[in-house]
């Protein structure tokens, strides 16, 4: 679950700043 919520928020917020 923590792994699939991260890789969620990773995605969001990647996508917010211009990837990480």
């Amino acid at each position: 679950m923590g792994l699939l919520i991260g890789d969620f928020i990773v995605e969001v917020i990647g996508a917010g700043i211009g990837e990480w």
